[in-house]
C-alpha cells in the first residue's frame, strides 16, 4: 500500500510514507532553456579543444611524442592522442607560450604527454616535453636524445588500432 505524500495526492514510494520520489526534469520553456545551455557549453568545449589541438605547439609536441621510439616501445604502436587537453595557450603573432598535458594511448598502455614551451620568431622551443607512462611511472624526456630507432629491438605492433592526430 502506498500513502499519499503530504500536501498532494501523488503517492510516495512504498515503505517511505510522505516521500515524493525523484524530481522531474524541467519541462516547457525552462527545459528548453536548460537543454540549450547544455548544448552551447558542450559546443564551446569542443571548439576550444579543436582550436588547442590545431595549435602549432600541440601539433609539434604530439608529432614528436608519436614518432619517438622510446614512447612507441613503452606504449606500443600505433599511438593515438586523447581528446582532452588540459592547460593553457597564448599566441600572438610570432610569439606565444603553452603549457598543457594530453593523454596518449597505445596497444601496450597509456601515458600522458606534458609540454611547456615558448614561441619566438615563429618557432616553438620546449623547456618541458615528456611522456609519463601510466603503468610504470617512467618519464621519457623527449628533449633528450634516446637510443637510435631499433637499438632496443623491434617496435611492438598491434593487430588493430588507429592514430588520432588532427
Amino acid at each position: 500500500m502506498t500513502l499519499p505524500a503530504p500536501g498532494g495526492d501523488r503517492p510516495g514510494p512504498p515503505g517511505r510514507p510522505g516521500a515524493a520520489g525523484p524530481p522531474s526534469p524541467p519541462s516547457g520553456f525552462a527545459g528548453l532553456l536548460a537543454r540549450g545551455a547544455f548544448r552551447l557549453a558542450l559546443g564551446m568545449m569542443k571548439l576550444v579543444f579543436r582550436i588547442f589541438r590545431s595549435s602549432g605547439a600541440y601539433q609539434e609536441a604530439a608529432a614528436r611524442a608519436l614518432a619517438d621510439p622510446r614512447v612507441r616501445r613503452a606504449l606500443g604502436a600505433p599511438l593515438e592522442t586523447g581528446l582532452m587537453v588540459q592547460g593553457g595557450l597564448q599566441v600572438g603573432g610570432g610569439s606565444g607560450r603553452a603549457a598543457f598535458a594530453t593523454p596518449l594511448r597505445g596497444p601496450l598502455g597509456r601515458g600522458r604527454l606534458e609540454a611547456r614551451g615558448f614561441k619566438e620568431g615563429g618557432r616553438w622551443d620546449f623547456v618541458i616535453l615528456r611522456v609519463v607512462v601510466e603503468a610504470t611511472g617512467e618519464t621519457i624526456d623527449l628533449l633528450e636524445e634516446g637510443p637510435a630507432d631499433g637499438a632496443a629491438g623491434p617496435l611492438p605492433t598491434p593487430t588493430s588500432g588507429r592514430r588520432l592526430l588532427p
